[in-house]
Order: C-alpha cells, then structure tokens, then sequence
C-alpha cells in the first residue's frame, strides 16, 4: 500500500472527481510531489497535464446497448457491462454518466443516472456498477435483465470530472461512488504526472469489489495510492485496509501535509458528500477546493 501526498508549489488529493470547466491545456512547472509509504519516502518530479484529456463537450443521445456480462461483486453490488449497438462507438469524459428511463408502479415515467465505471479510452462497450435496492424501479428493472438483453440509454451526461489545477489529488469516495473515480483514474494517471491519493469508505472486507482494478493500477503508477476505510471493523491497518471512517483514516494520514495543499473530490450518497463536505469545512479549506458528486 501507498498513500500519496504533495508538498510544493502545487499538490493534489484525489477525493472526487469533477469536471472542471477549464481545459487542461498547460503544463505545471516547479511541483515537487511526494509519495508517502509506511517509512515515507519521496520522489521529485514535473507535473503536467496533456490537453483534452476530459473533454467539455457534452452529449445527451440515445445509446442503443446490449447486456453482455452481469456479475455480482458484492451482496448487492453488480457489475453491467453493455455493448454498443447504435452507435457501435460513442465518446465521453471521464466521470460521466448515462441515464435510462422506466415506468415505475403506477406507470409514471421515471429515470435513473449511472456513472460510466469504465476509461473514456474504451468506446464500444461500457460497464456500470450498480447497487439493487429492495423494490427500486430501477433496481427490478436490472435484476431482471438477462444477458443479450437491449436496452436504451439517454448520455452521456454529467460535469464530473479533474479541474484544471496546480493541486495534487484525493478523492474521498463511499459505496458506488467508486464507479466514476474507476473511469477517471486509467486515463488520468496515463496522461499526467499529478499524485492521486484515493481514500473508499466501505463497512468491512466482505463489501470490497474490484479491487484487482485498484492494486493494478498502484502497481503501474507510482504516483497512486489508496486506502479502504472499514467503518465497522476494528484492529485494521494491513495494506490498503485501515479501520475507521474515511474521514479519521483521511485525518490520520494527511494532516502533517497540510490540507489546503490538495483539492478534494467527494462522491457517495447524498448525506455522506454532505457530512464529508462538512468535515472538510472544519479543516479551514477553500471552497474552491472541494468538489463532490452526490447520489
């Protein structure tokens, strides 16, 4: 395990990812970043991000798909992987979502956003990780779905995705907020040199998923590292796992950096990015350092 921080002129903590509105088109001269393991120890590098890497340009057209793998990851976590059939290829930004619209018991319509968990380098299928929630409308609608099944998606749409920035990265993620950080991290470390510290918040071990997609990408780039905080489960601190909530976990680790030398990307439910904001606030932070994504 490795967590990352930044110390310099720039630094930034991956939290959550959001769009910025700015073209990531110049490069960043002068950081010092520094990659902190059990021993800490550093390296020194230049920063820079390669232009387009997320796109503004923003779409909201009909994706005919086909269900081509359906796979449970976790109790109720599962894992869609649809590909295309009109278009066969379609374009999207790191981050982004696609929408479908139901009908729900009485037969109103209804739509439902999903993150894209796949890299906008891949363009003929993509993968969604969704949580079945108990007579959801949305979630029936999935159980249901059989392999070779069609269906309509609206997107992809959506403004969450890296600002343009000096900043290192941290995202702060819980549950199925992992699902855009997933499509945002491959393309962001090929393409830029930022440090990327990701911090998940799940309950115990039996709730992680997908972590071989995590530990390949540590092992690849050395400017990322994460950790999995389990909120329930205690005597944790073995590799990428640590007990406690993200935000102690995020405390324990980052406070002697100094917080407002990264940006912080938030996504999860609701009333986690709205606590997670609000723990942040209390660390004095710009709000222009903060961006989240809320379920």
């Amino acid at each position: 395990m490795k967590i990352i921080a930044g110390v310099a002129v720039a630094a930034i903590v991956v939290a959550i990812v959001v769009l910025s509105t700015q073209s990531a088109n110049h490069e960043r001269e002068n950081m010092v970043r520094v990659a902190f393991f059990p021993n800490i120890g550093h390296s020194i590098a230049i920063v820079g991000m390669e232009k387009g890497i997320f796109s503004e340009k923003l779409e909201n057209q009909t994706i005919k798909t086909r269900l081509v793998e359906k796979k449970n990851l976790s109790k109720n976590i599962w894992l869609l992987k649809f590909s295309l059939i009109e278009p066969k290829n379609f374009s999207f930004s790191a981050g982004q979502y696609m929408t479908i619209s139901l009908n729900d018991q009485l037969g109103k319509p209804v739509s439902r956003a999903y993150s894209i968990a796949t890299s906008p380098e891949i363009t003929n299928f993509f993968e969604l990780v969704i949580q079945f929630v108990p007579n959801g409308v949305a979630s029936s609608y999935f159980s249901n779905l059989k392999i070779n099944n069609e269906v309509v998606f609206r997107g992809p749409a959506g403004i969450f995705g890296v600002k343009n920035s000096s900043k290192n990265i941290v995202f702060l993620v819980t549950g199925t907020g992992i699902a855009p950080v997933l499509s945002i991290l491959p393309y962001l470390l090929k393409n830029s040199f930022y440090q990327v510290s990701l911090f998940w918040g799940l309950q115990t071990k039996d709730n992680v998923y997908l972590l071989d997609r995590l530990v390949n990408l540590e092992k690849t780039y050395k400017n990322f590292g994460f950790k999995i905080c389990l909120s329930k489960k205690t005597g944790v601190e073995d590799g990428n796992f640590a007990s406690g909530r993200i935000n102690e976990v995020y405390k324990k680790n980052f406070e002697k950096f100094g917080y407002e030398s990264f940006d912080h990307y938030i996504c999860g439910s609701r009333d986690i990015v709205f606590s997670l904001n609000e723990f942040l606030t209390t660390l004095n932070l710009p709000k222009n350092q903060v961006y989240f994504e809320k379920f």
